[in-house]
């Protein structure tokens, strides 16, 4: 049974493209060395607060996984003190279904000259309210798609670990529809129940870095 886990590696100051730069190489070890294989890579844009890289790996079994990380611990250990990387957190995730907008439909609601806006949203619960955050974010997504977002990536994070219970990444078909977007979840009915459920979010612009990073791997 494959098993996914999505990294967050936030940058000390002045080193995105040092850690950018061995991120992408370490790929191909992750790929030769232990069959695990890159879904997708997302790079902070520059001026916005968050982890610099998003990366999501899939890896053939669990024993693979934890052949990996017995490899890595001493790394890892070590890599909060090296001069790129501040923080990390490996989140183990479980994909959920989601109800994609077309590329019909995405199209059809830019407007001309727009550029698609995509972006990163972690979502970190209260305590116990995992499931009441859950089901506001099925709602929160459908209102998205609502204004011509596609819904890229979903994750949710597996019992025991660490790290946001909610990994998002949309698309929007522009930064008008973004907007008028978040402006009419702050209004939203169930804002209380928002309130309840979710203890902290973070949204930050993001580009996909995967092919760029994985050109080498061909």
């Amino acid at each position: 049974m494959t098993v996914t886990i999505c990294a967050l590696l936030w940058s000390r100051p002045g080193s995105d493209e040092q850690l950018h730069s061995k991120l992408a190489t370490s790929l191909s070890t992750f790929v030769a060395e232990f069959g695990g294989t890159p879904v997708s890579l997302y790079r902070r844009k520059e001026g916005s607060i968050g982890p610099l890289e998003v990366l999501t790996m899939r890896w053939p079994s669990r024993e693979v996984l934890d052949a990996y990380r017995t490899h890595t611990d001493a790394l890892q250990a070590v890599a909060s003190g090296t001069d790129e990387i501040a923080n990390m957190v490996i989140c183990y995730e479980e994909p959920v279904k989601n109800s994609v907008v077309s590329n019909a439909n995405f199209h059809a609601a830019r407007s001309p000259g727009s550029v698609p806006v995509t972006i990163c949203v972690l979502v970190w619960s209260h305590a116990g309210q995992d499931l009441l955050l859950s089901a506001y974010a099925d709602r929160a997504l459908a209102n998205a798609e609502s204004y011509g977002a596609r819904i890229l990536q979903r994750m949710r994070r597996q019992r025991g670990s660490s790290g946001p219970l909610e990994t998002q990444i949309i698309e929007f078909p522009s930064e008008q529809l973004f907007e008028e977007y978040r402006e009419a979840q702050r209004v939203d009915e169930y804002a209380h129940i928002r309130a309840t459920a979710i203890a902290n979010v973070l949204v930050f612009p993001v580009e996909s870095m995967l092919e760029l990073a994985t050109s080498s791997l061909q």
